[in-house]
């Protein structure tokens, strides 16, 4: 199961090791491996997010919920942003029907 409420931010146990975090980054970039970790946990969750849409509506069920519209709004960026989320057919499938829901109600 999927723990949508759980950020990577939450990992940091503290200011001290968050700032080490960025300074890192700021001073030596991002190392191959942490971009294919990067790319690997984004497939492993979108892979999951597709299992879980082949059988439902939506991520936690068959109504509409505000977890549909914040991974909605992820999901719209990185395709934006030319991350193939086409290759999650399900995913794609549900990205339509909360275009549809949200046209609706506004």
């Amino acid at each position: 199961e999927i723990n949508f409420f759980r950020s990577p931010w939450l990992d940091f146990q503290s200011k001290r090791s968050w700032l080490s975090f960025w300074k890192k980054h700021y001073d030596h970039g991002i190392t191959d491996d942490e971009v294919i970790e990067s790319g690997n946990k984004f497939k492993d969750i979108y892979s999951k997010f597709d299992s879980i849409l082949k059988n439902q509506n939506f991520l936690k069920g068959d109504e509409f919920t505000i977890v549909d519209l914040a991974w909605y709004v992820s999901t719209k960026r990185l395709y934006a942003a030319g991350i193939p989320i086409d290759k999650f057919k399900n995913v794609k499938i549900n990205q339509i029907m909360i275009i549809l829901i949200i046209e609706m109600m506004f």
